[in-house]
């Protein structure tokens, strides 16, 4: 699927309209193109890399999908390899595939990968997975209609903009959702599987700072002016996108340590609860063992005992037992082993 926009001067002029007329809309002046393809093969990137004049290498990654976060300059254009991010929750359930009581969901992060190339009068965005949903990107580009002047520039900024809000919004639901675990914990629920609740947002973690730490040296090269030539007035745009890269690197590292501090928690309240549960076993298997050892000594085939050989000597066992047991039931919680 191919979507195009046509800009004049920072106006809309025209919409989806034919690929094959965009030659003649790059050869006008003030005029920039938007180009929006999913799921591209190679032959159509192919059709583009003709049109644009963009570098094989560039087509090669487009082509292949997993590429590492990336920013490449060529001669004539840039090539960024970006993705977007958010969270999919669904409900926990039991083996049987019912739904477990309470409040607890299944967290699990979504990334789709989006290759941005960007010359002096075109931006193509290439979208392995149709998922992730491009209007919001469309929406600011509407209501920055008095920059869209800016052309290209703008329009990038825009892109990597709504990106990396959805990556703020993503951390702090994270957090929010550590938080949630952690209160669970410190209460000792029982509802919901804490050390897989871990486990899902350590893996969220990881994969949101996989998408996100690369960005920083590629927005360094975008304000040191090595890749796109950005004018004064967008400048500070570019500086707060990156100064929000940064703070999102920055919480990720934060929220990070206070999983790693929380799985640390559980593992160490687990040993704890396993030490409780084995003084506990200790405890009765003491308390049984000393009523049959009273029972084998009385059993033996001799008469060292008294009354072994009549009703008083059962009774006899019986209260030694009783004593025992009571003896030992007392001291064992004194220890609070029991």
């Amino acid at each position: 699927m191919i979507r195009t926009r046509i800009y004049r001067n920072g106006k809309l002029m025209a919409e989806d309209c034919e690929p094959a007329l965009i030659s003649d809309f790059l050869a006008l002046p003030d005029h920039v193109v938007w180009l929006d393809v999913v799921h591209a093969d190679r032959e159509e990137l192919a059709l583009f890399q003709e049109e644009f004049g963009l570098h094989p290498l560039a087509i090669e990654d487009a082509v292949h999908a997993h590429q590492r976060p990336k920013v490449d300059r060529y001669r004539h254009h840039l090539f960024a390899a970006v993705y977007a991010a958010w969270l999919e929750e669904s409900p926990q359930t039991h083996l049987l595939g019912s739904p477990t009581p309470g409040d607890h969901r299944h967290v699990e992060l979504v990334s789709a990968e989006v290759d941005v190339f960007v010359g002096r009068q075109y931006l193509i965005t290439v979208r392995k997975d149709p998922l992730w949903d491009i209007e919001p990107v469309l929406l600011r580009w509407e209501k920055g209609e008095n920059l869209l002047e800016h052309g290209v520039s703008f329009m990038l900024h825009g892109l990597l903009d709504e990106i990396v809000d959805e990556y703020g919004l993503v951390t702090e639901t994270l957090d929010d959702r550590l938080d949630e675990v952690e209160d669970r914990l410190l209460a000792q629920e029982s509802n919901g599987d804490l050390q897989g609740d871990l486990l899902e947002l350590r893996r969220a973690v990881v994969g949101l700072r996989k998408v996100v730490l690369p960005l920083r040296e590629g927005f360094n090269a975008l304000m040191e002016g090595q890749i796109l030539d950005i004018s004064d007035e967008m400048r500070p745009y570019y500086a707060d996108v990156k100064d929000h890269v940064l703070r999102v690197a920055g919480d990720l590292e934060a929220v990070q340590e206070l999983l790693l501090n929380a799985i640390q928690l559980n593992m160490s309240m687990a040993s704890n609860r396993l030490n409780v549960i084995m003084k506990q076993l200790t405890s009765w298997a003491a308390i049984l063992g000393a009523n049959t050892v009273v029972a084998g000594i009385y059993g033996m085939n001799f008469r060292l005992w008294p009354h072994n050989d009549n009703v008083i000597g059962f009774w006899i066992a019986l209260g030694i037992m009783l004593l025992s047991s009571g003896f030992l039931y007392v001291y064992f919680r004194q220890k609070d082993w029991i």
